[in-house]
């Protein structure tokens, strides 16, 4: 059944469907110029912008859409929808399903107004995207969520040259990213061109089990980070081989200011889980990241974290960077 909720001080009309848009296609249509958000299931891909007698269907305010479907009630060839703007005031998109169509139609015209894509990927999805050029303008505090892959879908079939092609992309595309743990941060890190993401600042890693070495890889590509959230629970390879006692000065002089601009450290937030963070290890992470105020932790965990802060302040290995590790100490929450 699908619910209606009038707004009448906007004169506007919001609508969501718990089913799917094929049994409701004209009233979407008839609705089309006053609506402000649609959610709505679809397993044909014409019905959204193809009327009964093939005529175009435009939304002019349009600025929430959601697009989802089952995937045994997914059955539409994908369908180009060319020289039309349908979309023009598009805020926030969200696919949940395979991309529909053959061609940019849900990003066309409206750089300057989408703040926030959801999208999962699949070999069409890259294919569309990179084909059109989908992020070649410089959208404005782009959040990109790339999900995970569609059920019955093999991130494999994508070559590496089309990932590093999409990534790529993204370099004066998204100022905030999150990756669903089947898609590897690695592709962004060998996406990145010389002078790294510089517009970059906020990302997302979901991914279980992170190194020390992977977040330092990741810094080292994203200049302009601010804010990262994930969870690293050992050292990685390039670090594991490395005495103890010469970890600090390793870690300081080989990355150093490789976070330049990294000022908080989240394991919060990550699909509703708390990810693992050793204390040691982000003490290792303070050292190359001078702008650092915050690291968010379980209360429980506080505690612990602060006792291993101050043995490491009087340990000799980090005898030369009192000033980091207080500094550490007072970004803790």
């Amino acid at each position: 059944m699908s619910t209606i909720d009038l707004i009448p001080e906007v004169s506007s009309l919001t609508m969501r469907f718990t089913d799917t848009l094929d049994m409701h296609t004209s009233l979407v249509h008839k609705c089309a110029n006053t609506l402000l958000s649609l959610n709505v299931g679809i397993s044909n891909a014409k019905t959204l912008f193809y009327d009964a007698n093939e005529n175009i269907v435009v939304y002019p305010h349009l600025k929430d859409l959601s697009l989802t479907a089952t995937p045994s009630a997914f059955t539409s060839d994908r369908v180009s929808v060319p020289n039309v703007v349908p979309l023009p005031k598009m805020e926030v998109i969200r696919v949940g399903i395979p991309y529909l169509y053959t061609d940019d139609v849900l990003f066309r015209g409206n750089s300057t107004t989408l703040k926030g894509l959801v999208i999962s990927i699949n070999k069409n999805t890259i294919d569309v995207l990179n084909r059109n050029q989908v992020f070649r303008n410089n959208y404005k505090n782009l959040k990109l969520v790339i999900d995970k892959t569609y059920p019955g879908e093999d991130l494999t079939l994508i070559s590496d040259a089309d990932m590093n092609k999409f990534f790529s992309s993204l370099v004066r595309t998204a100022r905030t990213l999150k990756l669903a743990s089947e898609v590897s941060f690695n592709y962004l890190i060998a996406a990145a061109p010389p002078n790294g993401f510089e517009y970059l600042q906020a990302l997302c890693i979901t991914k279980d089990n992170m190194a020390l070495f992977d977040v330092l890889r990741l810094l080292k590509v994203l200049p302009s980070l601010i804010n990262i959230i994930c969870g690293f629970d050992s050292l990685g390879s390039e670090l594991r081989d490395i005495a103890a006692n010469d970890l600090p000065n390793y870690v300081a002089s080989t990355y150093c200011n490789t976070g330049k601009n990294l000022q908080i450290i989240s394991n919060q937030g990550i699909g509703g889980q708390m990810r693992p963070v050793v204390p040691e290890y982000v003490i290792l992470l303070a050292l190359v990241c001078p702008k650092l105020r915050r690291v968010d932790l379980t209360p429980d965990g506080i505690s612990d974290f602060q006792g291993k802060v101050a043995k490491a302040l009087q340990s000799g290995p980090y005898s030369k960077y009192t000033s980091e590790l207080n500094r550490l100490l007072r970004a803790i929450y």
